[in-house]
């Protein structure tokens, strides 16, 4: 029995372990979530760092040391921990100084170090041997640079990591690095030669390992709205960049990044400026992110950002971007890549006129022998008058009237009745109208000939114009209660009159008068597949001309043979009947 419980309390303990064990690493696994986006770059909960101190090892042991001076001259504090590390050390001659010094239990080869940097001194190591030198003196001196090593890079502009070593890391009196610029580049071969020690070259590795990595291609797929415009929307709310569409426009986000621009351009000979287009895509915007503080420079071998649409697939490209910002633009796209409502848009419009005239004139023709008088519509007038003296013959004396009656009855209606599709948010154009003569400028050119004849030559120059007829602009928002509510801006433009003229007895149209029916509605409110009528819009004239004879046309009764009268009416007036219907689709109608 007593074997029996031990068996039982063992196999508990086991169980129980295991169990432990489990939890911890279900506890320790990281959660991964498939958001359909690639990933970047790794947490930075933890500091990335590069340590920029060269690999200099003065004592395997990690010995710790306690020192105290005053005043001391700088070569021997650096010949005591040479020896104490078991190194050679050799100095040039701008090498000095003194040093003042507390150090309690500090590593030997950190003590070094903060020695070299108080006093403007540099180093390298070669062959176990440290050769320091004054930080002014050591650009000039080309102790380490008897080797050339070969690093290849991968992915980003050689000339670029070229620059950015020869700024930051080099220029920068980093301990046990050398320096001044020691880095080129093998542009045909997007290579890096470095003119230093194993040292040098270690740190260059670093820095290219680091950034030297492959650009990040995301692909997004646009479904209800064009690629151009997800685009436009993106460059222009998330990132703030202009857009043009078609065309490229590169956004550059600090003051010296052009200056740090043309500095590497040529130093390289690599144009930085970005291409118009990419595999058959079209480039939306460029986000440039750089900054130059100081001694320091940024790191651009490329644009942060690029942003180009390839409308044939239906889809728009990010290049580069950080892990957070794919991200963004994925929501972005997520929340505003929706399906517009549209509707069926009908209109109707009807030009109705009316024009009536009516004419009674009196026409009266007198003949004598010497005296001829006529009397009609357009006033009393005399023909002629002689006097040819005594004359055997008897007078001649006529006298004829004649009346004319005229009742005219003029209708007609012009009907257009367009039928257009209407997305909301979007402005449609209906244009129905036609081109017609709206000035005519008339030059005459003096032509000479021999003999002294000269012919004059006349040019014509016309000016088109293209509003006559009927032109409807819309912009419709749908709203999801049922209701259409539309900026709608009809012209409707006749001929009036044309203004005819004639120069040399040849006769040509000079301008064109028209007649216009313009309105311009706002927010106009109709609910699905109710009609609005528009109306009113009315033209009315109207006139009564009377001529008469002086006297004559006066008497009562009498007086109406002797008078003229010519009454006109015209009325003009324009309806629209606007229908909207709101287009549902299959999905639409099953989710209702």
């Amino acid at each position: 029995m007593e074997r029996k419980l031990k068996s039982i309390s063992r196999l508990l303990i086991v169980t129980g372990c295991v169990s432990v064990l489990a939890y911890n690493m279900a506890m320790a696994a990281p959660l991964v979530y498939d958001l359909g986006q690639p990933a970047v770059r790794s947490d930075y909960s933890t500091p990335n760092k590069i340590n920029l101190a060269g690999n200099v090892n003065f004592d395997d042991r990690g010995q710790k040391i306690n020192l105290s001076l005053r005043n001391t001259d700088v070569q021997q504090v650096l010949r005591m921990f040479a020896d104490k590390a078991g190194m050679n050390i050799v100095f040039h001659q701008s090498a000095g100084g003194t040093v003042t010094l507390d150090l309690v239990d500090v590593r030997l080869e950190d003590a070094f170090k903060m020695v070299m940097k108080m006093c403007d001194l540099t180093y390298v190591i070669k062959d176990k041997t440290i050769f320091v030198v004054g930080i002014a003196s050591a650009e000039n001196i080309n102790l380490t640079k008897d080797n050339i090593t070969i690093l290849p890079v991968k992915y980003a502009d050689a000339s670029y990591l070229a620059h950015f070593l020869n700024t930051n890391i080099f220029g920068m009196n980093m301990p046990g690095l050398s320096y001044g610029p020691i880095v080129t580049t093998n542009s045909d071969r997007n290579e890096l030669m470095i003119f230093g020690t194993d040292a040098d070259y270690q740190m260059a590795k670093k820095i290219v390992d680091r950034f030297d990595k492959k650009p990040v291609m995301t692909t997004y797929r646009v479904n209800h709205t064009t690629p151009f415009e997800m685009a436009k929307m993106i460059c222009q709310t998330l990132f703030q960049l202009p857009f043009e569409g078609s065309l490229s426009s590169q956004g550059n986000v600090g003051n010296s990044q052009s200056q740090l621009n043309a500095s590497v351009k040529s130093q390289s000979g690599v144009d930085v400026s970005p291409a118009g287009t990419i595999g058959g895509g079209t480039v939306a915007c460029v986000y440039t992110s750089g900054v130059q503080t100081g001694n320091l420079s940024s790191f651009q071998s490329k644009p942060t950002v690029t942003i180009y649409v390839q409308p044939e697939l239906g889809t728009l490209t990010m290049v580069g971007g950080s892990e957070q910002q794919i991200q963004m633009v994925n929501d972005f796209i997520l929340e505003n890549d929706r399906k517009q409502p549209q509707a069926y848009l009908e209109i109707s419009i009807m030009a109705l006129s009316e024009e009536g005239a009516k004419d009674f004139n009196n026409t009266w023709l007198y003949t004598g022998k010497h005296l001829n008088l006529t009397f009609d519509n357009t006033g009393f007038s005399t023909n002629s008058f002689s006097w040819h003296g005594p004359s055997n013959g008897s007078s001649a004396h006529t006298l004829q009237q004649a009346i004319s009656y005229l009742i005219q009855n003029k209708k007609a209606r012009m009907l257009a009745n367009p039928k257009i599709i209407i997305t909301n948010g979007k402005k449609s154009v209906i244009d129905l109208t036609q081109d017609y003569i709206a000035s005519t400028t008339v030059q005459i050119v003096e032509n000479s000939m021999g003999g002294g004849f000269g012919f004059p030559t006349v040019q014509k120059t016309y000016e088109i114009g293209k509003d006559n007829g009927i032109k409807v602009e819309v912009l419709p928002f749908i709203s999801p209660d049922g209701y259409v509510s539309l900026d709608i801006k009809p012209d409707y433009s006749s001929e009036l009159k044309p203004v005819v003229d004639s120069i040399y007895g040849s006769t040509y149209t000079a301008a064109t008068l028209l007649q216009r029916h313009n309105l311009d509605m706002k927010s106009i409110r109709i609910k699905d597949e109710e009609t609005l009528l528009l109306g009113g819009m009315i033209q009315h004239n109207e006139s009564d001309t009377v001529t008469k004879l002086p006297i004559l046309g006066d008497i009562p009764i009498l007086g109406f043979f002797f008078r003229n009268q010519n009454k006109s009416l015209k009325k003009e007036e324009l309806l629209f009947m606007i229908t909207p219907r709101i287009i549902k689709d299959t999905e639409d109608v099953v989710d209702l």
